[in-house]
């Protein structure tokens, strides 16, 4: 194919003539000057596009592969707790706001400005202590709310299934329908909620807020019907997965344009011996 190979020269193969011409770009020559014989092309690899395209298959493998094993490079940023100040890909943002004391419900965020974001992509803090706030953001421990918000994919419809426990009050929202309401002043508690969801990009909101010192809880989980709750990971939810995929096969693409098409010009420098023969 032409995309893969160049002509940089023909030549004649009667062995009486042995008439080699350098073939000029656009230019066709198709009989010998000398014996009028049919002349030959003598072709070149083209390197780069041959080097650019084995860069971006090993790419889609590794993609391929890592998406099979639940490996995310994107994810890497993800902390356990509520979430940390650096950006996470397509994971859920956190808007964090402080609440007066004695507060004892959910606040009505629209109404209140929030006084920093963290990022997450699962909500999986088991009832534990909690003193050292939110590094970078606030100090603050208690008398707080976070509203978390992202998408999500589904793959395959049907019934799915959610928990959430929290301490205190939390309440989950998908496709701006309320699907558990955990609100309220209380210790570690759980409340279960069903939604049937079909195939496509859905949307959802996690409300939270703390209480008063010092313990605290936030746990979502999901199952498809039929099956075990697990930890709601935007990883497994298909959408950060596929994005993410493809992110490296962009990278890995553009990698090759920006730095491999220069190396190789240098390489062809310190190779005279593969240029053309001595007329």
């Amino acid at each position: 194919m032409k995309i893969f190979t160049k002509i940089i020269a023909k030549e004649c193969r009667n062995h009486e003539c042995h008439e080699f011409q350098k073939i000029k770009p656009k230019e066709s020559t198709a009989l010998c000057e000398e014996c009028s014989e049919p002349m030959f092309p003598i072709k070149k690899p083209r390197y780069s596009v041959l080097i650019c395209l084995l860069i971006f298959f090993l790419f889609v493998i590794v993609g391929g592969i890592g998406n099979q094993l639940d490996w995310h490079p994107f994810l890497l940023k993800s902390r356990q707790g509520f979430g940390s100040r650096e950006w996470i890909l397509l994971g859920l943002k956190g808007n964090l706001y402080f609440l007066a004391p004695g507060t004892e419900r959910l606040p009505v965020f629209q109404e209140i400005e929030p006084v920093g974001s963290v990022y997450a992509t699962s909500l999986n803090v088991p009832s534990r202590e909690f003193s050292e706030g939110f590094p970078g953001v606030t100090s603050r421990f208690e008398w707080f709310a976070i509203e978390y918000t992202g998408i999500f994919l589904i793959d395959i419809p049907g019934v799915y299934r959610f928990r959430l426990t929290s301490d205190d009050g939390s309440r989950l929202i998908i496709d701006k329908q309320i699907i558990i309401d955990n609100d309220g002043l209380h210790s570690p508690q759980s409340r279960e909620g069903s939604v049937e969801l079909q195939q496509g990009i859905h949307s959802v909101r996690i409300e939270y807020f703390q209480g008063p010192r010092t313990r605290v809880a936030l746990v979502l989980e999901s199952a498809e019907e039929g099956k075990p709750y697990r930890i709601f990971h935007m990883a497994e939810m298909g959408l950060l997965r596929f994005s993410t995929y493809w992110v490296v096969i962009f990278l890995a693409t553009l990698f090759g344009l920006i730095c491999i098409v220069p190396l190789l010009g240098l390489w062809r420098k310190f190779h005279k011996h593969q240029h053309l023969p001595a007329l």
